[in-house]
């Protein structure tokens, strides 16, 4: 049985979050993407989400 089994996984083996990336775009905003983005195409039309409207939680480390 593995270590991560709990309540908190919800009785399941942990599975790393998809592979993302982060760009930059031309106004110096940063996204956070999946990592098959094409970064020359609207990032927000392809599912990636803009760094300063997401709310990262502090601390946790």
């Amino acid at each position: 049985m593995s270590a991560n089994r709990g309540q908190a996984t919800g009785g399941f083996d942990h599975r790393p979050a998809r592979p993302l990336r982060y760009f930059q775009d031309k106004d110096g905003y940063g996204w956070l993407c999946d990592k098959d983005v094409d970064p020359t195409r609207d990032l927000r039309e392809q599912g990636c989400w803009r760094c300063d409207e997401m709310a990262f939680p502090d601390g946790g480390r």
